[in-house]
């Protein structure tokens, strides 16, 4: 039987059994616990994304901000070695790294962790890369890639979707987003399909813009 994706449009997408005090709560315990299992870990850091997603959704910012915190503080405790192994950690932790609120990034930490990245990154993680050049405000790498798109699109599979990412990373960093509105409305108005694309059947987290989110971090 043929079951229907759930979207943010959706009034069963805020469906959702867990809170972010308590997804806070569990991965404060996980932080301060000894020999803690990376996939028990994982699996909050997991539920933390789909309850981090709702919330932003339910325009509840100030607990998107604290799932933020939360997540990077713990991914900040593990043995960077460790992480090389659990990339749905690695990559959630650069992301929520560099999206907190009004907090300063370890930036040897944060360069250790893009250094376990792979050169060329997949549609799914352009993202990250995005927003580590953004951060560093480095401008040269997005650029070569945008001007090597077409080579990019067929032997990595980039989308329309991450030439949008491409083009808003290169204009924040040039400090002329806010005179680029069409892009950001761009980027706004194509990740319903960029998501679907990537996933049969995505889950909430799959459904939180990270790249925004950052953006408005940034702007």
């Amino acid at each position: 039987m043929f079951e229907e994706v759930l979207t943010p449009k959706d009034s069963a997408f805020f469906d959702w059994d867990y809170t972010a005090d308590e997804c806070i709560e569990q991965l404060e315990q996980l932080a301060y616990s000894d020999d803690t299992d990376l996939s028990f870990i994982c699996e909050w850091v997991a539920l933390s994304l789909e309850t981090q997603s709702v919330a932003y959704y339910k325009q509840d910012y100030e607990a998107v901000a604290n799932l933020l915190d939360a997540i990077a503080s713990i991914v900040l405790l593990i043995d960077i070695k460790r992480l090389s192994e659990y990339p749905f950690l690695l990559h959630t932790g650069l992301r929520a790294l560099m999206s907190q609120t009004h907090q300063k990034v370890n930036t040897s930490y944060l360069l250790a962790l893009y250094r376990l990245l792979p050169s060329i990154p997949d549609p799914k993680t352009l993202d990250i890369y995005v927003m580590f050049q953004c951060h560093f405000g480095f401008t040269h790498v997005l650029s070569r890639w945008r001007e090597n798109f077409n080579h990019h699109a067929n032997e990595n599979g980039w989308s329309d979707y991450n030439a949008v990412q491409l083009d808003v990373g290169i204009n924040l960093i040039k400090t002329r987003i806010h005179k680029e509105p069409a892009l950001l409305t761009k980027l706004d108005e194509q990740f319903s399909d960029y998501i679907l694309a990537l996933e049969d059947s995505p889950l909430a987290a799959e459904w939180f813009p990270w790249l925004p989110w950052f953006i408005s971090q940034e702007m």
